[in-house]
């Protein structure tokens, strides 16, 4: 029996007492915590835009590069080691050590008095970051057999929901207060305290089993090579990097659309965008976890066919939410597209877990992560700024509003990608 299947079997039958369930759920709650902390303190970079422009001078380009780019290609970069690690290591002591990292830079960020140094701490709350996910999914997918998988995911995935508010509403409420400096501070200190809830907590299940680190470990490139060459693996990737790259550009850009365009003020951004994003996060979310878990009964095929369909449904409730001129409608719209967005999550992270070996986990997600990040979260803030910038001349204040919609039109290639995927889920798909 492989090794990951006795860590299975030791955590859901010999150890899979009642009681050890219940501690399951609590690792879910933890990394739940982790996942919060991890985007609040990436988002609490969009809602300081404005200010940051009006103190350092810059350009929607430059603003773009240092909320993309600057922090994703090491964030992207090091996520493979870092699963490569994850892997054979103690996963606990890595997202522990993680956690500590990117909480200190991003009380850096507040510090910073120039640009400069500003795109070295952002650069450094990627380093940090980079150790979260892959480690986090990899203990998931120990502790929850497939048919709790899609849940489990679906929890942990609102830890973006939770951060988002976070970083809109008491990051906003602290921006207008007491400066953006303050509350760069403000979201990094409670990290701490997680990072020490992870290191004491937290088991990584290896520990309690005779796990072996695999005789024969192809090298990265062999590794990467092989996930590529899975149909579903591959499109299930170019997919989700394209929807990243929608997602991230309009995350960072919409507060600032707001006030451009709405003549919103931060604070009433911080409280109207922060709970349209936490109510749609958790029913989204929560309901993309219990539609996977149910049709993966009927076939896992289905795990990459909603999300296609969601997103074909999306796209013009998406056009019409930006393209609008009523706040209150806007507001009304974004909800809408928030949840299908959030319901399509769970079925994309729960596709790419049934194509990958247990064994290889972390770092199947994370070489998918690294496309997702270096194409999404480093290319899409950059490019709505970059397209906002050559729009400016003819559109003035209303070249964000245009940016952000040329955008969405994307959602047409991602949802042929995840069609394509769910045509070989069946073959592809770990026995």
């Amino acid at each position: 029996m492989p090794v990951q299947e006795h860590i299975q079997t030791a955590i859901r039958t010999s150890a899979g007492s009642r009681q050890n369930h219940r501690y399951a759920w609590y690792v879910l709650f933890v990394l739940f915590l982790v996942s919060t902390f991890n985007y609040a303190d990436r988002y609490i970079f969009s809602i300081v835009l404005e200010p940051l422009k009006a103190e350092f001078h810059l350009s929607d380009t430059a603003l773009g590069l240092l909320g993309g780019v600057a922090f994703a290609v090491l964030y992207a970069g090091l996520g493979i080691p870092v699963a490569r690690w994850a892997d054979v290591g103690n996963r606990r002591n890595i997202i522990s050590l993680a956690v500590a990292i990117w909480t200190l830079m991003t009380i850096a960020c507040g510090l910073a008095n120039n640009f400069i140094q500003l795109i070295i701490a952002r650069v450094a709350v990627g380093i940090g970051e980079a150790g979260a996910t892959p480690p986090s999914h990899s203990l998931i997918g120990d502790y929850f057999p497939v048919n709790e998988r899609g849940r489990a995911i679906a929890i942990f995935t609102l830890g973006a929901s939770a951060g988002y508010v976070l970083a809109f509403i008491l990051g906003g409420w602290i921006t207008v207060e007491f400066g953006w400096r303050a509350a760069f501070v403000a979201m990094g200190l409670p990290g701490l305290i997680v990072a020490l809830l992870v290191r004491f907590s937290v088991k990584d299940p290896r520990q309690a089993t005779a796990f072996v680190r695999p005789p024969e470990r192809p090298d990265l490139l062999h590794a990467a090579v092989g996930f590529w060459s899975n149909r579903s693996y591959r499109h299930l990737c170019i997919g989700y990097s394209l929807s990243a790259f929608v997602g991230y550009g309009g995350v960072q850009w919409f507060p600032a659309f707001m006030a451009r365009s709405h003549g919103v003020t931060l604070k009433e951004i911080g409280m109207t965008y922060g709970l349209v994003i936490l109510v749609s996060g958790v029913i989204g979310v929560i309901a993309g976890g219990i539609l996977s878990d149910r049709l993966v009964r009927r076939n896992v095929r289905w795990l990459a066919l909603y999300p296609a369909v969601i997103t074909l449904v999306n796209l013009p409730i998406s056009l019409c939410a930006v393209l609008t001129r009523s706040y209150t409608t806007l507001l009304g719209l974004l909800f809408v597209s928030s949840v299908f967005g959030n319901l399509i999550l769970p079925g994309v992270l729960a596709a790419l877990h049934a194509v990958i070996k247990p064994g290889e986990r972390a770092l199947g997600i994370a070489v998918c992560f690294l496309f997702v990040n270096l194409i999404g979260m480093g290319l899409g803030p950059i490019a709505v700024g970059a397209i906002s910038d050559l729009l400016n001349p003819s559109f003035g204040r209303e070249a964000l509003r245009y940016a952000l919609a040329i955008s969405y039109v994307l959602g047409l290639w991602i949802a042929f990608h995840w069609y394509v995927a769910s045509r070989t889920m069946a073959a592809d798909a770990v026995r």
